[in-house]
C-alpha cells in the first residue's frame, strides 16, 4: 500500500517544495494563490507553474485537488472568498483552465475508507 503525503493550502508559499516526498504519493488539497501577505503577482503565477511542471514530471506521484480559493476563479462560478484576487482574477482563471486536465477535482479516494478534500464534503 502506497504511503500518502497530504499538502495543506499553498496560497502562494513555497513551503511544499520541502514537504514533497518523491516516494509518495503527495496530493495538494489547493488553494494556490490568494496568499495571506501581499506577494507579488508574478512569484505566485511562479510557484503555481512549478507545481504543475513537478505534476507533469511525476504523475503518478502528485495529486492536484482544488481547494475554495481555486473554485472561486473557475470558470461561471460567482463566488468569492476571503482575499479574493479581482486584479488578477481573469489571469488566475486562465491558469487554472490551462492545466485543467492535471487536476483531480475536488476530493480523491484513498481506497474505500478516506475521501482527502479541501475542506470536506456533504451527502447531497
Amino acid at each position: 500500500m502506497p504511503t500518502y503525503n497530504i499538502i495543506g493550502d499553498i496560497h502562494g508559499r513555497t513551503n511544499w517544495k520541502g514537504l514533497v516526498n518523491e516516494d509518495f504519493i503527495n496530493i495538494f488539497v489547493g488553494d494556490y494563490f490568494d496568499p495571506y501577505t501581499w506577494t507579488p503577482f508574478f512569484k505566485l503565477q511562479q510557484n503555481f507553474q512549478e507545481i504543475i511542471d513537478l505534476k507533469k514530471q511525476l504523475p503518478d506521484k502528485v495529486v492536484l485537488l482544488y481547494g475554495n480559493h481555486d473554485y472561486e476563479y473557475l470558470p461561471n462560478i460567482s463566488e468569492e472568498s476571503s482575499r479574493y484576487d479581482f486584479l488578477n482574477a481573469n489571469k488566475i482563471t486562465e491558469l487554472l483552465t490551462e492545466n485543467e486536465s492535471l487536476f483531480h477535482g475536488i476530493a480523491y479516494a484513498i481506497g474505500e475508507r478516506y475521501i482527502v478534500t479541501h475542506a470536506g464534503i456533504t451527502k447531497p
